[in-house]
């Protein structure tokens, strides 16, 4: 089994790592909304106390992951020198 190294998959995300970054440095703005609609996750969450399905919470927990995840992809896109 290889480890993070200089592997076709370490490249990739190393590549999506950076783009992450440039469009968070360059897109401040709507970055700012990822994170407040991240925001009102995690406060969502922290207050859901005693729901009355067993299955609120891992079905909302699920939900946040996927929300992340999709901003994760949105950040990772590439962008041309242009935009």
């Amino acid at each position: 089994m290889s480890v993070w190294g200089a592997d076709d998959l370490t490249r990739f995300l190393q590549m999506v790592n950076n783009n992450q970054k440039v469009t968070v440095a360059k897109y401040s703005e709507p970055y700012g909304l990822m994170q407040r609609i991240n925001d009102c996750f995690s406060t969502a969450g922290k207050n859901l106390v005693i729901p009355k399905s067993r299955m609120t919470g891992p079905l909302f927990l699920r939900s946040q992951y996927a929300y992340k995840t999709a901003a994760g992809m949105t950040l990772a896109g590439k962008w041309s020198r242009h935009s």
